[in-house]
C-alpha cells in the first residue's frame, strides 16, 4: 500500500483531527484529495500517533531526511526514527550524544514551544513546526530555509560591510530633508571633518560656509538645489571648529518618495583641504617657475651651443667605433687566414711525423721523432690558445646547449692524460660524487677544453703524487662543482688571483722551467664566465693546488669514491675497408691522408678539387667523402651542396668536412652546409680511425648520418 493510500486509510482519523472535523469526518474522496494536496506541498509533512509511532510522511519529508529515511517504516516508534535521524542526517556519532538527542526529541515532541531550526550534515537548514492535534496525534512540518538563511546572512554581511566602509573610508554620507536641512550623517564625521554631527543636524549648508566662497560657483549650486538636480564635485570652503578654513567636495542626488515627491537630498562628502592647499601651492610654484623662464631661455642658448659640440664629439666617437670594428673584423679575418695557413702545413708536419713514428726507426731516430712531435703539438696548442683568446675578446665565441654526459666528458679527459701521468709516475684519479653527472644540457666541448687545460697544468706542475678530477652537485641548485686537485709544487697565495690574467704565470721562472704562454687559465676563466659560472684556485707552496669552477648543469647518476681509470684503448684499424673519396687540393696533405687511410685498411681515391669530387661521386661508388673546405674554383661547401642536390641515391652519401680552421662550436654550421660532420686539421691517426669506424657502423645499420651532432 502506498503512503498516499496509507494517509487515506490508516490515518483517516488523524486527518480528520488535523482538518478540525469534530463530528463530520472526511469521506474517502475528500481524504484522497487531501492526500494529494499534502504530497504536492513543498514542505515536508510527518504524522505521529498518540503512541509516538510514525504513521505518515510525504515524499518531500523523505527527501529532506535522506539517507536516514530509507530505513523508516510506518509504525516505527519515534525512538527508532530519531536515532536514525541523529546518525544519518545530523552527523552525531557519540553513542551518549545520540541517546541524549533521542530522549530530548521524545520529550519535546509535545512540548509547547516556538519553531526551531535543524542544520543537517549536508548543509541544509530546516525550520521545524510541530503541533499536537486532538487525540494526542502530532503533525509536523519542515520548511527548507537554507536559501533564506543565506540571504539573511548576506544581508547582514552587506549591512556590516556598508557600515565598515562608512567608518573606515575617507568619505562620509549625508542626508537633507525637503527644506535642505541636514538630517543625518554616517561615518566618523568629527575625525574626518572636525565637526560633530549633532552640531550640523538641522542646519543648512549656508550656515557654515566660509565667506570667501566663489559667488558664481555658489549660485550655480543653489540653482541645482532649487531645480532638484543631481550634482557632482561641488567644492566649497567651510569654517572648522578651530575657526580655520577647510575645503569639502560633495556629491548629491535628489530623494523621492514612492509617489515621486521630493523629500530631500542624499550624498557623500570628502575633506579635500590638503588637495586644495596643494593646488594653491602649485599655483604659487608655477608663478615662481615663470619667473625663472627667462633665465632658462638664456641658458638654453648656451646648452644649444654645448649640444652642437657634443654632436661633433659623438660623430668623432662613431668614426672611432667604426674604425675599431673594422680593426676587429680585420683581426678576425687575419686570424682565420693565419689559422688556415698554419694548420695546412701543420697537417703535413704532424702527418709525416705519425707516418715516420709507425715505421722502423733506430732509437735515436725515435727520440728525434718524439721531439718533433712534441714541438709541433705545442705549436698547434699555442695556435689554438691564440685563436680562442681572440674569439673570446671579440665576443665571437658561442655557447652550445646540447644533451651530453658529464661522466663521459670527465673520464674522456682523464683517459687522454693517463699515459702522460703514468710516464711521470703519477696516479690520475676520477671522483664523480652524487647524482648529477649523467645526462645534462650544456656545452661539452667547452667543458672538455677547461678540464683539459686544468688537468694538463696539474700533471705538468706535479713531480710526484697524484692528480684527482672530481665533479659533484651543489646542494639545492642545478649547478655542479668541478675540482682538479694535485700534490704538486703549489702557488704563493698572493699570486693566485693573477693566474687568470693573460700571459701571467705564478713566478717569472715558471715559463723557463715548465714552458707555456700563460694563456690557458685566462681562456678557462673567460669560458666559465661565458657559461655563467665561477672559477678560482686555492694553493700554497709545496702543498699542491685545488682549481675549481662551477657550471649550471643538471645532475644525475651517482658514483661513490675515487675510481681508477680504465686502461686506454689502443688505436685499431678497420678490418672491413671502406671506399673513400678524398677531395683535397694540397699535394702534401693528399699524400699523408692517403697513406693514413690505406694503413688502416681502407681504399681511397683522390679528387683534386670540388668540381672533380662532384663528378666522381656520380661516376663511381663510394662509402664516404672526405671534403676539404678551402679548394680553388669549387670549394668544399659548394661541392657538398651540389652533391646533396643530385637526383639519385648518391645525394645521401656521408660527407665529412676537413677544415684547417677551428671547429669549436661549428658543427651546426657545417651540417647546415650539407656536411654530416667535420674534422679539423691536423688530423691524428686515432681520430681518423674513430671517425671512419663510426661512419662504417652507421652505414651497416642503415642509420641517417649525423655524426657527433646528436
Amino acid at each position: 500500500m502506498s503512503r498516499k493510500d496509507t494517509f487515506s486509510h490508516t490515518t483517516g482519523a488523524a486527518a480528520n483531527e488535523v482538518a478540525g472535523r469534530d463530528g463530520d469526518a472526511f469521506n474517502p474522496q475528500e481524504l484522497t484529495l487531501l492526500s494529494r494536496a499534502v504530497e504536492a506541498l513543498d514542505e515536508g509533512v510527518v504524522i505521529f500517533d498518540n503512541q509516538d509511532r510514525l504513521v505518515y510522511f510525504n515524499d518531500r519529508y523523505r527527501e529532506m531526511y535522506a539517507p536516514a529515511s530509507t530505513n523508516w517504516q510506518l509504525g516505527q516508534p519515534l525512538r527508532v526514527v530519531a536515532r536514525e535521524t541523529a546518525i544519518g542526517c545530523l552527523g552525531i556519532t557519540d553513542p551518549d550524544q545520540i541517546e541524549s538527542f533521542v530522549e530530548r526529541r521524545i520529550i519535546n515532541l509535545r512540548a509547547s514551544r516556538e519553531p526551531f531550526e535543524q542544520v543537517l550534515v549536508n548543509g541544509r537548514r530546516l525550520r521545524v513546526y510541530e503541533t499536537e492535534m486532538g487525540g494526542g496525534w502530532i503533525v509536523g512540518t519542515r520548511v527548507d530555509v537554507t536559501q533564506l538563511s543565506l540571504k539573511e546572512r548576506e544581508l547582514a554581511e552587506s549591512k556590516q560591510r556598508f557600515q565598515d566602509y562608512a567608518e573606515s573610508g575617507s568619505d562620509w554620507m549625508w542626508e537633507m530633508d525637503a527644506d535642505l536641512r541636514y538630517s543625518a550623517f554616517s561615518g566618523d564625521l568629527e575625525r574626518k571633518m572636525g565637526a560633530r554631527p549633532e552640531d550640523l543636524i538641522g542646519k543648512k549648508r549656508t550656515d557654515f560656509c566660509a565667506p570667501d566662497i566663489d559667488a558664481a560657483a555658489w549660485q550655480a549650486h543653489l540653482s541645482d538645489l532649487e531645480n532638484r538636480r543631481q550634482f557632482r564635485d561641488f567644492v566649497y570652503p567651510f569654517m572648522t571648529s578651530e575657526h580655520s578654513v577647510g575645503w569639502v567636495r560633495i556629491n548629491g542626488k535628489p530623494r523621492l518618495d514612492a509617489m515621486g515627491n521630493f523629500i530631500g537630498y542624499r550624498g557623500t562628502g570628502a575633506d579635500v583641504t590638503q588637495e586644495i592647499n596643494a593646488l594653491h601651492a602649485k599655483d604659487a610654484a608655477e608663478a615662481a617657475l615663470r619667473e625663472q623662464h627667462e633665465i632658462l631661455a638664456a641658458q638654453h642658448e648656451e646648452l644649444n651651443a654645448a649640444h652642437a659640440d657634443l654632436e661633433r664629439m659623438a660623430a668623432e666617437l662613431r668614426l672611432a667605433r667604426d674604425d675599431a670594428q673594422s680593426a676587429y673584423s680585420a683581426k678576425s679575418e687575419f686570424l682565420a687566414t693565419i689559422s688556415h695557413e698554419i694548420r695546412t702545413p701543420m697537417n703535413g708536419v704532424l702527418g709525416t711525423i705519425q707516418l715516420l713514428a709507425a715505421s722502423e726507426l733506430a732509437e735515436h731516430q725515435k727520440e728525434l721523432i718524439y721531439i718533433a712531435r712534441e714541438s709541433a703539438t705545442g705549436l698547434l696548442s699555442l695556435l689554438n690558445d691564440i685563436l680562442d683568446a681572440s674569439k673570446l675578446e671579440t665576443g665571437q665565441m658561442q655557447v652550445e646547449f646540447i644533451s651530453f654526459s658529464v661522466d663521459e666528458v670527465v673520464r674522456d679527459v682523464a683517459r687522454t692524460f693517463k699515459a702522460t701521468a703514468e710516464a711521470k709516475g703519477l696516479e690520475l684519479m676520477v671522483s664523480l660524487d652524487p647524482a648529477g653527472c649523467d645526462r645534462c644540457r650544456g656545452d661539452p666541448t667547452k667543458l672538455r677544453q677547461i678540464l683539459t687545460n686544468l688537468v694538463s697544468n696539474a700533471i705538468k706542475f706535479t713531480p710526484s703524487g697524484k692528480v684527482e678530477v672530481s665533479a659533484k652537485p651543489i646542494g639545492g641548485t642545478n649547478a655542479l662543482m668541478f675540482e682538479v686537485r694535485d700534490s704538486g709544487v703549489g702557488i704563493q697565495p698572493d699570486r693566485c688571483d693573477d693566474l687568470f690574467s693573460p700571459f701571467t704565470q705564478a713566478e717569472s721562472s715558471t715559463s723557463r722551467h715548465y714552458g707555456g704562454t700563460g694563456l690557458g687559465l685566462a681562456i678557462c676563466k673567460k669560458l666559465v664566465q661565458l657559461m655563467d659560472g665561477e672559477i678560482g684556485v686555492d694553493s700554497a707552496p709545496e702543498q699542491g693546488s685545488r682549481f675549481w669552477f662551477t657550471l649550471n648543469l643538471a645532475t644525475a647518476v651517482r658514483r661513490d669514491g675515487p675510481m681508477p681509470l680504465k686502461p686506454a684503448e689502443a688505436v685499431h684499424g678497420n678490418q672491413d675497408g671502406l671506399r673513400i673519396l678524398l677531395a683535397e687540393d694540397n699535394a702534401t696533405n693528399q699524400y699523408l691522408l692517403v697513406r693514413m687511410i690505406e694503413s688502416i685498411g681502407h681504399e681511397v681515391v683522390v679528387a683534386n678539387n670540388g668540381a672533380e669530387a662532384v663528378t666522381r661521386v656520380q661516376d663511381e661508388t663510394f662509402d664516404i667523402v672526405l671534403m676539404d673546405i678551402q679548394m680553388p674554383d669549387v670549394d668544399g661547401p659548394t661541392a657538398a651542396r651540389q652533391i646533396r642536390g643530385l637526383k639519385s641515391d648518391v645525394a645521401t652519401i656521408p660527407i665529412l668536412a676537413v677544415t684547417a680552421g677551428s671547429i669549436e662550436g661549428e658543427h651546426r654550421r657545417y651540417v647546415d652546409m650539407g656536411f654530416d660532420d667535420c674534422v679539423a686539421k691536423p688530423i691524428s691517426a686515432s681520430e681518423l680511425v674513430d671517425t671512419l669506424d663510426l661512419a662504417k657502423s652507421l652505414i651497416q645499420s642503415h642509420r641517417t648520418y649525423r655524426l657527433r651532432t646528436a
